[in-house]
């Protein structure tokens, strides 16, 4: 029994959906004395690159936050590649990959100790951590530094350090929130071949971006958020009908939920 098959079978056993990656039913948070997200359901599929985008405010960073368990829900249930994080967070925890819109780095280690370093916070044993730091180190172009201290490093390479860190400890979902930006356009070239072989080595990627050009070179499913709810949600080839571009996605569903 392959891994894949094993844990479809325990999310079944636990009530879960065996093709989804992610589950998020009828989901209500606030922030302040409003709510930021307004009962939002969203599956995602097992090695979906799901690009997540809005207008400024719609929600997308607060969801990617509970989404990362960082943000409780004030009303709702999720999952996370079989995990409950209310019944199991710690568990739910080590099958994610987060990577925020801001992040903080120990700018006095090297790359090299600071992929090392997040990989022992995840129980990554020495000698593979050691490996997996090179590995990462060379998947994202950053073999050449990888004993120059963070804070000597461009701000494009510590987005790069950045998604390497999400990596370390081979997490099943990957949550990404501007991941590109900093990127020069060789970066984030680069970026797009990097997700593109995650998803197809069987990882589901929740990418939220509002440069619609991007989503359209490695999404595999959209969704549009407004005012903390998803107004558009499914395969990019079916909501981009009759060839339309992501804009023309965007704008059409855009205008409609404002006319609604």
């Amino acid at each position: 029994m392959t891994a894949v098959t094993e844990r479809a079978m325990d999310d079944l056993e636990a009530g879960g959906t065996a093709d989804a990656a992610i589950e998020v039913d009828g989901v209500t948070a606030s922030c302040g004395a409003g709510h930021v997200i307004r009962d939002l359901s969203l599956h995602v599929p097992r090695g979906a690159v799901y690009g997540l985008t809005g207008p400024s405010g719609a929600g997308k960073s607060t969801l990617l936050r509970i989404l990362a368990t960082l943000h409780p829900p004030d009303r709702g249930t999720l999952r996370l590649d079989g995990k409950d994080p209310a019944d199991d967070l710690r568990g739910a925890r080590a099958r994610i990959g987060y990577l925020p819109d801001h992040f903080g780095v120990y700018e006095a280690l090297t790359a090299r100790e600071y992929l090392e370093f997040f990989a022992g916070l995840f129980g990554v044993s020495g000698r593979r951590r050691r490996q997996s730091a090179e590995e990462l180190l060379e998947l994202f172009g950053l073999a050449g530094a990888r004993d120059r201290p963070v804070k000597m490093l461009s701000r494009g390479s510590r987005q790069q350090l950045g998604m390497a860190r999400c990596l370390v400890h081979d997490p099943a979902v990957l949550l990404l929130d501007e991941p590109a930006a900093g990127m020069d356009p060789e970066a984030r070239l680069e970026l797009r071949e990097v997700l593109t072989e995650l998803s197809r080595l069987g990882k589901t990627i929740v990418l939220s971006s509002t440069l619609l050009a991007e989503l359209a070179e490695v999404a595999t499913h959209l969704g549009i958020m407004r005012e903390g709810r998803l107004v558009a949600d499914g395969e990019v080839a079916e909501l981009a009908a009759d060839g339309e571009s992501l804009d023309d996605v965007f704008l059409r569903v855009i205008g409609e939920s404002s006319a609604e």
